[in-house]
């Protein structure tokens, strides 16, 4: 996977769903994506999780279903 910032050329929109059974935050999504804490990449996974979850514009949906 590539995470590039700015324009891309040559490229395809991306969607992606993320299924959870708790309400999403960037702690959360850090945990679940694999991610350790003091690893050499923890503030940039972190700041992409935040991105995620904070930085869509009406992107990002919750819903509390029991099943």
């Amino acid at each position: 996977m590539k995470i590039r910032i700015g324009y891309v050329t040559n490229s395809s929109s991306t969607n992606f769903l993320i299924l959870s059974k708790k309400e999403l935050t960037a702690q959360y999504l850090y945990k679940k994506l694999g991610f350790k804490k003091n690893s050499p990449i923890e503030s940039a996974a972190m700041e992409m999780c935040e991105n995620i979850i904070y930085g869509t514009n009406k992107g990002l949906r919750y819903f509390n279903f029991d099943e």
